[in-house]
């Protein structure tokens, strides 16, 4: 009989508790109700009259539990969880960190690339978006830093005093395209370098011509010519007369880098091809180009300078045994 007593004032302290704070259960999805508890203590339902929290007959002097007040408390200050229902709010998408502002802002206008390009303002290609355009800010120097520039550029390599007394005081720019550029003793493969440069500039004046001249600095021969072009007008590579076939560097496996040097040099007349002091070679031909004396070639032909040049360094690679390689015709019968 004592366990019965206990839980039936425990039964009835839950009901008094239940009947003293109305749950807001909130909108839920196949509830017949709509809501939250009326200020009332009634519940809303739908084609019924309201349905009233019952109370059950209590003892007089029956004691709450200290604990459950506290607990109430804790609980109703608890954050009310978000319905499923409810949509969450959509969050601003950010540009991406790793695109330039303008690249960006132009895929956000844009979203395909396509129409990017069909509605830009000038008209542009798929290159415009994934090569930008580097500009670097150009770095004065004097005179003496100039000369000290140049003079630790040529010296590093060799070239200098190997086979000139002193550097040409200007750098030739030479491009092999794919930015495969000679700087003063860079890395260029004989791959990148097995035909002609696409361009090829210098400082000179529109009255004068000049002799361009390759060479090879370790063949196994001596000094080789590459290529030479003469009565080349000013900054006018493509118009000179070539009378060395341009070969690329064919340098034996084993042989270590090979230094392949770039001289320009002023010419004081236009220069014939029937001069025997000119050397001549067709491509993938050696006589001619072998063993050549430059001090002796430039006085023959009566050139001034080096008034610029370049230089790389380059070594054997596969390419090197596919080039210049006899063809064998084979005869019929």
């Amino acid at each position: 009989m004592r366990v019965v007593e206990i839980l039936v004032k425990l039964i009835t302290q839950v009901a008094i508790i239940s009947a003293a704070v109305p749950f807001d259960l909130g909108p839920c999805n196949g509830c017949s109700h709509p809501g939250p508890i009326l200020e009332n203590g009634q519940l809303p339902l739908e084609d019924h009259g309201p349905i009233p929290i019952g109370r059950l007959p209590l003892e007089e002097h029956s004691p709450i539990p200290s604990s459950i007040p506290h607990a109430i408390e804790e609980a109703s200050q608890k954050p009310r969880p978000q319905a499923l229902h409810e949509p969450r709010p959509q969050q601003q998408q950010q540009d991406p960190v790793d695109h330039p502002v303008d690249l960006a802002t132009r895929l956000q206008e844009y979203p395909s690339l396509k129409v990017s390009l069909d509605n830009a303002p000038i008209r542009a290609s798929m290159h415009t978006f994934f090569e930008p355009q580097i500009q670097v800010e150009p770095e004065e120097l004097d005179d003496l830093e100039w000369e000290q520039y140049l003079q630790e550029g040529w010296g590093d390599g060799g070239v200098v005093p190997a086979l000139l007394p002193f550097p040409p005081p200007y750098v030739a720019n030479v491009d092999y395209g794919n930015h495969n550029c000679a700087h003063l003793g860079n890395r260029i493969t004989p791959r990148q370098a097995k035909f002609q440069p696409k361009s090829f500039q210098f400082p000179g004046n529109s009255q004068d011509m000049y002799t361009i001249l390759l060479l090879d600095l370790d063949h196994q021969t001596g000094a080789y010519i590459n290529w030479m072009k003469i009565n080349v007008p000013d900054d006018q590579f493509q118009k000179g007369i070539e009378n060395v076939a341009y070969e690329g560097p064919r340098p034996l496996r084993g042989s270590g880098l090979h230094r392949q040097v770039f001289l320009v040099y002023q010419q004081q007349y236009p220069i014939g091809l029937k001069d025997e002091r000119l050397p001549r070679a067709r491509p993938c031909q050696s006589g001619g180009r072998a063993s050549v004396e430059l001090p002796r070639l430039t006085q023959d032909l009566g050139l001034k300078g080096p008034i610029a040049g370049n230089f790389f360094l380059t070594q054997w690679d596969v390419s090197v045994e596919h080039t210049c390689v006899p063809v064998h015709i084979r005869q019929p019968g």
